[in-house]
């Protein structure tokens, strides 16, 4: 990853941008984005946020805050509106914006990473805002908008909050630093309400949702002597109950990681083409980066995910399996 401008001189210097980011964002890929909408917006810009995916249910709140567009790859590229630079939020390759990532490719223009997690040498930036000690990616939006002078207005600062408590899972991740809690305190002290964010969030979820967790949960195995939990459920274990899609269930990972024995949490689901989805945390010192990163994907020390070809029965067991003896591996480390 290289880089010969900074973020702040291109957001100075271009006249219209193009924010993205991966593929099902998530809070702190959208807080990003919303966030540095407002950020271009002040500096008198034209800026556009067009993701791979539409918003995600328990996020539609935030398109109040920001105008969010999604890709429709029927409709092909004529969608993607002229732009001047390129700014890509919390993920630092373009194979995670999806079905954008062969136009964004093919258009001349500035390109711009903003992220928190371990970058990708193989990608190059004419800017890279990284810092794998931040919070937040939303966060260093955050942070680049005091370096550059701009105050930003309460939506902005909402959605900067969002980013904040989903990827520190309300202030209880190991992410949950210093950085994190005064910026917390200063957008509260701003007037951002806590209790309204936190009511969207997490507890605006359909009624088949508390069903489908409980299907995911019926799933569980526990392998190298309890160290490992593995959830893996398809459509049709879904479509059984009633249930047509589980599209948010991560709280699964902390029910998970809250039983004592267990270190790493592995959930596998299988997505609408087939693909399987992978999320992986873990509470001690397992690198499921690195785990994550052997099946394509990739994120942070603790928690981390991937994406892998179907056909969902034929690759769960191979990836439970390398599962199991990375975790063996690392057991038998600990013990050596």
């Amino acid at each position: 990853m290289t880089s010969n401008a900074s973020a702040a001189e291109i957001l100075r210097r271009e006249a219209r941008f193009l924010i993205t980011g991966h593929v099902r964002a998530d809070g702190d890929c959208l807080g990003a984005e919303a966030a540095l909408w407002h950020l271009a917006r002040a500096l008198g810009k034209e800026a556009t946020i067009l993701n791979p995916d539409p918003l995600a249910e328990r996020y539609a709140f935030l398109a109040r805050v920001a105008p969010f567009r999604s890709y429709d790859p029927a409709a092909g590229p004529e969608q993607v509106p002229p732009y001047d630079a390129l700014f890509v939020c919390d993920v630092a390759v373009l194979s995670r914006t999806g079905p954008l990532e062969p136009i964004l490719r093919a258009r001349p223009s500035r390109r711009v990473v903003v992220d928190h997690h371990v970058p990708d040498r193989g990608e190059v930036w004419d800017a890279a805002y990284v810092d794998e000690s931040a919070p937040a990616s939303g966060y260093l939006v955050w942070r680049l908008a005091r370096e550059m002078g701009v105050a930003l207005p309460k939506d902005a600062l909402e959605a900067v909050f969002v980013a904040l408590t989903t990827d520190t899972g309300w202030f209880r991740y190991s992410n949950t630093s210093a950085l994190a809690l005064s910026a917390a305190a200063e957008i509260v002290g701003a007037g951002v309400d806590v209790a309204e964010v936190y009511r969207r969030v997490y507890q605006q979820f359909p009624p088949h949702w508390p069903v489908g967790i409980g299907a995911i949960l019926g799933t569980l195995r526990y392998r190298a002597a309890g160290a490992l939990a593995v959830v893996a459920i398809d459509r049709r274990g879904l479509a059984e109950r009633g249930v047509e899609t589980m599209e948010d269930a991560d709280e699964v990972l902390d029910v998970l990681r809250a039983v004592g024995p267990v270190e790493v949490v592995l959930f596998l689901r299988e997505l609408e083409d087939g693909r399987v989805k992978g999320s992986l945390r873990s509470k001690g010192d397992f690198d499921v980066n690195e785990l994550a990163r052997r099946f394509g994907g990739g994120g942070h020390r603790k928690a981390a995910g991937f994406e892998r070809p179907g056909p969902f029965a034929t690759a769960v067991p191979g990836l439970e399996k390398e599962a199991e003896e990375a975790v063996e591996r690392w057991r038998a480390g600990r013990r050596g």
